[in-house]
């Protein structure tokens, strides 16, 4: 029974002091590796995307050079061979199209430029030769429309220049083109209308005009021609551009103030002289009469009359 009493009174203790040792014992610390800090390790990604990046651009500074200058020695420099090969077939490409030599192209190796080669030859024979067939060889969608556009651009500018448009002509070019055309047609019929109108000083063949600018322009130099012919500076007022309507006063002026010089002159009036507006012929007309009565008249004290004082002297010799 003594027994029995002791050996739980002993498990009972192991057990506490197995407890206490749990509960008191140190927290083991869990160490991952990952530390907080500068890293000193060199960052070699970095250098080498520097490397990579200053390498690539040294390249192209000898792919540029090349192709500017069409020196294929230029491309031996190039690190990368694609890249080296693609800086000679671009500089073979470039000479072939300058001499037109077609099957120069066919010594290219890349498959690309042999196709963009062939048809920057062919489309600028084409255009040479204002032949759209032979864009129809051009394997490039776009190049092939634009081949097209540019013959088409050159057909009407020579027809323009020739004053051969018709509408026929018209209908034979692209849809750009063949409203350009149709629209040329029509200002060169309202141009021969305009000279028309303002050799007639007709204002109502003006109106027939369907460019609006084109007939505000025909009205008002048949406004500008009749004001100065019949001297009325009130014509000038319907025309409706600012800096025309001036021109017409301005020219309706000179030509009233020449009437007077010449009625003061044939009238030996001076008073005549006085309503001219321009100074400097007021002057002249002023002058003229003077010396005429001073001759007529053998008086040399009208010589001080004269607005030019320096030719006082001379007129007081008369």
């Amino acid at each position: 029974m003594q027994k029995t009493i002791f050996t739980i009174i002993f498990v009972i203790l192991l057990l506490g002091a197995f407890g206490f040792f749990l509960f008191f014992q140190e927290k083991p610390i869990w160490d991952i590796g990952y530390k907080i800090g500068n890293d000193t390790t060199p960052n070699t990604f970095t250098e080498q995307q520097l490397l990579i990046e200053k390498e690539n651009k040294k390249n192209m500074d000898f792919y540029n050079s090349a192709l500017k200058n069409l020196n294929p020695n230029l491309c031996e420099w190039i690190t990368k061979k694609i890249q080296q090969q693609e800086c000679r077939d671009m500089i073979g490409a470039t000479q072939a199209k300058k001499s037109g030599d077609i099957a120069a192209c066919d010594t290219l190796t890349g498959t690309g430029i042999v196709i963009l080669c062939r048809d920057a030859i062919r489309s600028d024979r084409a255009v040479t030769t204002r032949n759209k067939i032979l864009c129809d060889k051009v394997t490039d969608t776009e190049r092939k429309i634009y081949c097209k556009e540019q013959i088409d651009e050159l057909i009407l500018q020579a027809n323009a220049e020739e004053n051969s448009l018709t509408k026929d002509l018209c209908n034979k070019l692209g849809e750009e083109q063949k409203w350009n055309c149709l629209n040329e047609i029509q200002q060169i019929d309202e141009t021969n209308i305009y000279k028309e109108a303002t050799s007639k000083n007709d204002e109502k063949l003006c109106k027939t005009i369907k460019n609006k600018e084109l007939q505000s322009t025909c009205i008002d130099t048949i406004s500008i021609k009749i004001a100065v012919s019949t001297n009325n500076s009130i014509l000038c007022e319907k025309i409706s551009d600012r800096e025309k309507r001036l021109y017409c006063k301005t020219q309706v002026s000179k030509t009233e103030d020449i009437n007077l010089y010449k009625s003061a002159i044939e009238s030996n009036n001076l008073s005549t002289c006085e309503k001219i507006n321009t100074l400097t012929l007021k002057n002249k007309c002023n002058d003229s009469i003077i010396i005429s009565r001073v001759k007529i008249e053998k008086n040399p004290s009208l010589c001080s009359w004269l607005s030019n004082t320096g030719i006082i002297a001379s007129c007081q010799q008369i």
